[in-house]
Parts: structure tokens; C-alpha cells; sequence
């Protein structure tokens, strides 16, 4: 386990490190960040699962979200999930996650530098009794497991920073805080979690090539060894950076043997557009 965690991080860090020349703040699994025209999104996320299962061609989980100035410092952003699972055969399962709602701040950026501080629910929307969806969609983006987790209330908060370095380098990390609030009647407690997470990339011509390392950290709940409180995982690729519509994709690998043994990675694709 520590050997390949080794040989993945050691690509992290070449991804990041020889990254040479700025870029816009794009981002694949971080939070975007906010600008002062209307934004909207649409990511889609596939599982290549290490067991041999059938998926339809469009089957996978499906992100759309929004970004809103509503001040002259403060924006609304919001996001519905919905993930559509087709096999082989008769069998297949749908179904929304957890809708969020939340503000932005919309600080105004230097050419060095911006950062946002952003704070919202996740509402407790995704169905109980859709188990395999469930299985899915914490394997397929475990870092943003709120997103799908029924029965639950996530009260959540972040902070990002993103700065371009001498010499070009762009930069950026973000993390905060993750409440889960149960709101059924099983008597489960309240748990805390805290993400976190780090971009490095480059612009070539009219694209940006970009690594994010992202991570989670389980602070309330009881684990046999401290780094079991812990998973990460790697996102590499490529997004356009002129025009309206903005178009990417992306791959993202686990860096943990457990979810290693289920999931070979998660091939993703993002469409972004800022409205005028």
C-alpha cells in the first residue's frame, strides 16, 4: 500500500511542480470560484469499476450547479446532483443527491492573487432505498460524499485561495469544515469531517492543464490507525479557457489500496459557461 501511495504522489507532485506558466482558476473536483457574470456548470462523472460491470454509454453521475452574483460582494451558488444507472439487462436506478444552496463571497482579485470564502446546506434530497445508487455514487466521488449520503443534513463551509507565483506558476488550495446532521429517527450522531485540497497547472495556447490532489479527513468518528481517518485521490487533465462555453476532461485515481481494490478511477468531463 505505502509503495504505490508513494509512486502516486511522487506523479502528483511532477504533475504540480513542473507546471510553468499561469492559469485561470478552473477546477474539476475543487470549488469553483466566483466571478461577476452568472456561471453555470454541468460535470459528469463515469466509475471504471475493477468488477466487470455493464454500464449504458451515458450512465454515471451528473452534476449541474450555478454561481450568481447577487451583490456587489456576494454570490448564490447551488448545485443538484442526479446520477442514471443503466446495466445490462431490465435492471437499472435513478435518482437525485442532496440539493445545495448556499453564498460566496466575491472578494476582488489582484492579477497575483483571489480567494473566497463560501458557507451552505446540503438538503437531505436523495432517496433512502436506493442502495446500488448509493454504492455508486460514494465509490464514483467519495471526496463530495454529502452530495449523496440520504437521510442527512450536511452544514458546510470552505475557504479557497489561489495565487500565481514567480516565474508563472498558478497555485491554489482550499479546505473546510463538513457537518453531517442525520435526520431520521435511528438516533445516529452528528459527525465532522474537514476536505481539503490543492491545484497546480499550466496554459498551453488556449487550454489549461491542471492536477488537483483532493482530500478528506474523518475528525469525530473512531479509527483503528490515524491514517485510516484519511483518503485522497489524484485528478489530472485538460479544460478550455477561451469563449462562452468552456469544455473539459478529466481522470481521477484513488491513492487508497481500499478503494483502489473497487474502483480503477473516475473518467470525468465538465462544460462551464459564463453569461455575459
Amino acid at each position: 500500500m505505502m509503495k504505490n501511495y508513494g509512486i502516486k504522489a511522487a506523479v502528483a507532485g511532477i504533475l504540480v511542480g513542473l507546471l510553468c506558466h499561469s492559469v485561470s482558476a478552473q477546477t474539476f473536483l475543487l470549488q469553483s470560484l466566483p466571478e461577476n457574470n452568472p456561471q453555470f456548470s454541468l460535470r459528469y462523472l463515469r466509475p471504471n469499476f475493477e468488477a466487470d460491470v455493464d454500464f449504458s454509454t451515458f450512465s454515471g453521475i451528473y452534476d449541474l450547479s450555478f454561481d450568481l452574483p447577487v451583490s456587489s460582494n456576494l454570490n448564490l451558488i447551488g448545485s443538484l446532483p442526479f446520477t442514471a444507472m443503466d446495466f445490462e439487462g431490465p435492471e437499472s436506478e435513478s435518482g437525485i443527491g442532496n440539493i445545495y444552496i448556499g453564498f460566496q463571497t466575491r472578494r476582488h482579485p489582484t492579477p497575483e492573487r483571489t480567494s473566497s470564502v463560501s458557507f451552505g446546506l446540503f438538503l437531505p434530497t436523495a432517496p433512502d432505498d436506493k442502495f446500488s445508487l448509493l454504492f455508486v455514487n460514494i465509490y464514483t466521488n467519495l471526496h463530495q460524499q454529502e452530495k449523496y449520503i440520504p437521510d442527512m443534513l450536511t452544514v458546510y463551509g470552505n475557504y479557497a485561495y489561489h495565487s500565481i507565483q514567480p516565474g508563472g506558476v498558478k497555485l491554489g488550495v482550499e479546505f473546510g469544515p463538513q457537518l453531517y446532521v442525520p435526520t431520521d429517527d435511528e438516533g445516529d450522531e452528528s459527525e465532522l469531517f474537514v476536505h481539503y485540497g490543492f491545484t497546480g497547472g499550466a496554459q498551453v495556447t488556449h487550454f489549461a492543464i491542471f492536477a488537483e490532489l483532493v482530500g478528506l479527513a474523518v475528525i469525530t468518528e473512531e479509527a483503528d490507525e490515524f491514517g485510516d481517518r484519511f483518503t485522497h485521490s489524484l485528478v489530472f487533465g485538460s479544460q478550455w479557457t477561451e469563449g462562452i462555453v468552456k469544455p473539459g476532461i478529466f481522470y481521477q485515481i484513488y491513492l487508497d489500496e481500499d478503494m483502489e481494490e473497487v474502483v480503477d478511477g473516475v473518467f470525468g468531463i465538465k462544460i462551464e459557461t459564463s453569461l455575459k
